[in-house]
């Protein structure tokens, strides 16, 4: 018997464990135990098993029983004490770590020099090995010509797919983190499932290659991508590095967190649609010349992608609460700042709010984990006074309505310190008329003699201006009001390439005069505007993509959750955990509203395939999938087979085909609809490039 911790790697291994390899080996060893033997020299150094080791050491086991032979005879291990799914368990488990397993190129090339390796690698693999694509360290390569002959069956399986598929994966891409293992497959598919589980293996990942295709035969770098069902990080990649906008709805908050984690490694992505914030509540916020305006950006302080003045007064509030309780209108930007500060703070959050449909900021708070609780619309007093009592009752920190408090006040005051006294003016949007009090104590605490434009957005805001303002406020300050009332958004609300809130301060431009300053409070998260290249993910349910995604796309293009074949959550609202009647009727719904924002003369396309009930026979959900198209207006205009990897497929079919006949499926369907002209459509599109078609036809072929 030997300690395994005598025993000696081996510094010439060739082969290298990659983190899922060696994953798959302890975790093997920790469910099934040893089973396989390792060999080693006569100076316990480990000619062959070093992964096996490493896992074993991880694994927690301590000795290794040592035989010795001369090589003429076979050492096999009894291994006892296994069930039958254990020992089919144990097998896969054995095979599929080494597929994960990788060469050490450079490694190789040294042992070819130094030693006779002939027998197992000649020069051409040794050759082939080296040309192997390294690990892609910008995305550059992938944004050059790539293209195929455009035909109805695309084979995954092939060398040169396989060589670009591993051109995206070298990226870093792991479409799978942020799902929750338990929870991949539906155990009550079968033992099968349970088996391909032991076998170390996880949830499905989207292909990039067909990602690319898609995105380049049906869009143009100036697309839109809408993607209803996000699910991992691939889609929202790929079309970042191709040029495209792209915004994916997924229900499950850990996969979205896990997509913006990847984007920010893979693409320096930046979360905050500001590039430089601040976050100390005395932080002067910047005042910057735009045209012949000046423009106080105190929307740049933020915290947690929520900004503003109101931000500030909140997160000062906020500070040792044990939770938050707030009351807004449906449309204020309040209630999501007041869930925002609170998920900063991992504190819960109570939003009282009218009864009705929920506006995008709403609907945002709720996404991130705030309680909503609706009351019948009528005087805000007596939605304001149960937020009261709520945070009394709960001893929770209210957060005044309308940051109707002083230290509102003394935020705002403090913020007048950088204003250049040569402004003529001083223009700034007035809704509960709280920054315009603190902007005029400012003023007059800094001796500056400025005279105020204030901009009414919203009710009359003078009782709380007697109560908050300097006394002598109606001789600082002249009140005009916006043609538009407080419900209608200002659509011109691009400043000199500054985005402006909607229903503030875009109000303000058309009053604005040479040498004026633009006071920008703060602008509400759901109007900020997209980046290119950078994607964008929203958690929430897609049953109310409508509410969650303001922005017309150019193509849709996604690949459903197939029924329950894989179940995603627990939470009763996913698809995946309804009954196929149920599901069906959300997935049309779905299908229905991402439709309505497709703009028109686009194309949209799903990846489907088809699942089977618990007695074996199809849902037909290809075919539903078409129909939901067809009755959300669009026409069915191209479709193609989709040949994918064996991958798990003897394991399934096997034996089991005398008993059932269920042919083993190697494909998906790939279905593309246009909403319109097809014409249009692909005009739209721009010129694409593929490869010849000719060069794909055999010309012993007959045709």
């Amino acid at each position: 018997m030997t300690k395994i911790n005598d025993l000696k790697s081996d510094h010439k291994n060739a082969r290298k464990r990659t983190d899922r390899s060696a994953s798959l080996i302890q975790k093997s060893l920790e469910k099934f135990g040893a089973a396989r033997s390792i060999v080693i020299d006569e100076e316990n150094r480990i000619l062959a098993g070093n992964g096996t080791i490493e896992g074993a050491k991880k694994a927690g086991l301590k000795n290794v029983r040592v035989i010795e032979t001369d090589g003429r005879e076979i050492i096999a291990v009894k291994r006892t004490g296994l069930s039958e799914d254990e020992k089919v368990g144990l097998a896969l488990a054995d095979n599929r770590s080494s597929d994960l397993s990788e060469w050490d190129n450079e490694m190789l090339q040294m042992l070819s020099e130094e030693h006779d390796i002939s027998d197992w690698f000649d020069n051409k693999a040794l050759n082939e090995l080296s040309e192997t694509p390294e690990k892609t360290e910008n995305s550059g390569i992938l944004k050059d010509r790539f293209g195929i002959a455009p035909f109805s069956v695309l084979n995954a399986r092939e060398g040169w797919w396989q060589n670009r598929k591993k051109m995206w994966l070298d990226l870093g891409i792991k479409s799978e983190i942020g799902r929750d293992e338990d929870l991949t497959y539906n155990i009550s598919k079968g033992d099968v499932g349970k088996r391909i589980m032991r076998a170390g293996g996880s949830t499905s990942v989207f292909d990039p290659v067909i990602t690319e295709l898609i995105y380049r035969w049906f869009s143009n770098s100036d697309s839109v991508i809408l993607d209803p069902f996000a699910g991992g990080s691939v889609r929202g990649i790929v079309a970042a590095i191709l040029g495209r906008k792209y915004i994916g709805v997924d229900l499950r908050k850990e996969q979205i967190e896990a997509n913006i984690e990847q984007a920010k490694e893979l693409l320096d992505f930046k979360e905050d649609y500001f590039a430089n914030t601040f976050k100390n509540y005395d932080d002067l916020t910047p005042v910057q010349k735009i045209g012949d305006f000046f423009v106080k950006r105190d929307d740049l302080f933020a915290v947690n992608g929520v900004n503003g003045g109101k931000v500030r007064t909140c997160y000062y509030l906020a500070q040792n609460a044990k939770g938050l309780v707030t009351a807004g209108s449906r449309e204020s930007p309040q209630v999501n700042i007041v869930a925002h500060i609170a998920k900063e703070l991992n504190i819960p959050c109570r939003v009282h709010t009218p009864e009705g449909k929920l506006s995008p900021e709403v609907e945002a708070a709720k996404n991130i984990g705030a309680e909503v609780i609706q009351h019948k619309a009528g005087y805000n007093s007596v939605i304001i006074k149960r937020a009261k009592d709520d945070a009394k009752e709960q001893g929770f920190t209210e957060i005044p309505f309308g940051m109707e408090c002083v230290e509102a006040v003394e935020a705002t005051k403090s913020q007048v310190k950088n204003i250049p006294p040569n402004t003529k003016r001083i223009v700034i949007p007035v809704g509960s008329g709280m920054s315009l009090s603190g902007l005029l104590h400012g003023l007059i605490e800094n001796n500056l003699d400025i005279p105020v434009l204030g901009v009414r957005v919203g009710a009359d805001p003078t009782d709380r201006l007697n109560k908050y303002a300097p006394k002598s406020w109606k001789k600082m300050v002249t009140l005009v009001s916006s043609e538009l009332d407080y419900h209608q958004h200002e659509e011109a609300n691009d400043f000199n390439g500054l985005i402006l809130d909607p229903v503030y301060e875009a109000k303000c431009i058309k009053f604005l005069e040479k040498g004026d300053l633009l006071w920008v409070v703060g602008i509400r998260q759901t109007s900020l505007p997209l980046k290119t290249n950078q994607p964008v993910w929203i958690n929430g349910n897609s049953q109310n993509i409508d509410n969650l995604v303001k922005e017309k796309a150019d193509l849709i293009f996604s690949c459903p959750p197939y029924v329950d074949l894989e179940v995603y959550s627990k939470d009763p609202n996913d698809l995946s955990n309804m009954d196929f009647g149920k599901f069906k009727d959300n997935y049309a719904e779905i299908i229905k509203k991402s439709c309505d924002l497709l703009n028109e003369n686009s194309f949209a396309c799903f990846v489907v395939g088809e699942v089977r009930k618990k007695d074996g026979t199809y849902y037909n959900f290809v075919g539903e999938t078409i129909n939901a198209f067809v009755k959300a207006g669009l026409s069915f205009y191209n479709e193609a087979i989709l040949i994918t990897m064996v991958g798990s497929l003897p394991l399934r079919c096997g034996n089991g085909f005398t008993k059932s006949r269920k042919l083993g499926k190697t494909h998906q369907n790939v279905l593309i609809f246009v909403k319109g002209d097809p014409v249009l459509a692909t005009q739209k599109c721009g010129i694409c490039e593929f490869a010849d078609p000719s060069a794909f036809v055999d010309e012993n072929e007959i045709i």
